[in-house]
């Protein structure tokens, strides 16, 4: 696995409530243009595990209107790519290092809306240089929903305009360096930035401590969780082995599990079904975990298998701890609007295997997005 597959233990940064924006002016120095025709260049797939794929989901509880359809725009090469010129927010360290500053997304933001009009709830943002320093990670501009386990924090401190939508913007995904994905044809990381917008932050009723279904950054599901499925912001399923012992797998590509898919708006409570948490966790195997180590009840994203005590939970605790879902399903958007970003040093000389894996995964999120909600939600990746 790369980097970013492998290692965003802890790296993943969700702007959410809590967070105090940086309020220095946009120093307006980014342009904007959209990727040339060019010849084609190769993405590196090579070394990438996608572990067991899930079964697909039943579609009884497809949202209102939401096709499933891939729309991937223009057959002409990287045309529906926008190209930013690298901001003075994000500092080029040199060795093709760049240091992403607080309000760079925002700087990118302002210089993408300059050339296009606010039709877009997602900008993927991927800049040449790579932050070594970071992972990925999901920049929220809104909360555009209750009862997800983010009610209580205040009002959400950036909003679209921090950004240059006039509204429309929920969220910035920081992609970073092309390079650092292993198979560009997997948009997996693409679609767990995506659903950070919506999980995973909830409570529950009765739980030894607060969190207790998260990991350490209150942003994941800890392995010690089964949300009723293979999970998005979890990387994976945990399944009850029998005797009091259970295992979390791995999987790729990554799907949204049912409590997921109910966060996001896009099924029914009443197509949850059964959950469960492990507490008193013990005897695990391997011993410790191959990096962010020791073991530890908010370690997530890793293959384990341990002891300990199960604890079952429903879609009703859930609602009774973290409210009712608004904008409910149905009325939630399902039909989401995805714009590929690239961010280069020289406009007009991108490198051209960074444009080849962006697009790539421009390309892959198309069906992938529709395949991993199992076709409750869609996304258009035109430009």
């Amino acid at each position: 696995m790369g980097r970013v597959q492998g290692l965003l233990v802890g790296l993943v940064l969700v702007a959410c409530a809590g967070e105090t924006p940086d309020t220095d002016p946009f120093a307006a120095t980014a342009a904007v243009t959209t990727a040339p025709a060019s010849g084609s260049a190769g993405a590196s797939t090579a070394g990438h595990d996608d572990g067991d794929e899930p079964g697909s989901s039943d579609d009884s509880g497809d949202a209102p209107g939401s096709t499933g359809v891939a729309t991937t725009g223009s057959d002409e090469p990287f045309a529906d790519i926008a190209i930013v010129a690298r901001p003075d927010s994000i500092v080029d360290a040199g060795g093709g290092i760049w240091r992403v500053g607080e309000r760079a997304m925002d700087d990118v933001g302002k210089a993408f809306y300059a050339a296009h009009p606010d039709d877009y709830d997602f900008l993927v943002v991927y800049t040449e240089g790579d932050d070594d320093q970071l992972g990925a990670y999901a920049h929220a501009v809104q909360d555009d929903a209750h009862g997800i386990g983010l009610d209580g924090y205040g009002p959400a401190p950036y909003s679209p305009a921090d950004a240059g939508s006039a509204g429309r913007l929920m969220q910035i995904d920081f992609m970073n360096a092309p390079a650092l994905y292993d198979d560009g044809h997997d948009a997996s990381i693409v679609i767990h930035e995506t659903v950070h917008h919506f999980s995973a932050y909830i409570e529950l009723p009765g739980t030894p401590t607060e969190a207790f279904l998260l990991d350490d950054g209150w942003a994941h599901w800890n392995i010690h969780v089964n949300t009723g499925g293979p999970s998005a912001t979890g990387y994976g399923d945990l399944t009850d082995l029998g005797g009091g012992r259970f295992a979390f797998t791995v999987i790729y590509p990554l799907t949204l599990s049912p409590l997921e898919l109910y966060l996001a708006g896009w099924l029914p409570p009443e197509q949850v079904g059964p959950m469960f948490y492990v507490r008193d966790a013990s005897d695990y195997d391997p011993p410790s975990p191959p990096f962010d180590g020791p073991w530890r009840h908010g370690s997530y994203g890793q293959d384990a298998s341990f002891a300990g005590t199960r604890v079952d939970f429903t879609i009703d605790d859930v609602v009774a701890a973290n409210g009712v879902r608004s904008p409910a399903f149905g009325e939630a958007p399902s039909e989401l609007r995805f714009a590929f970003v690239l961010v280069c040093e020289d406009t007009a000389a991108c490198d051209p295997q960074a444009l080849a894996i962006v697009e790539a995964q421009r390309t892959a999120m198309a069906t992938q997005f529709g395949e991993a909600t199992g076709g409750r939600a869609s996304a258009d990746v035109r430009l």
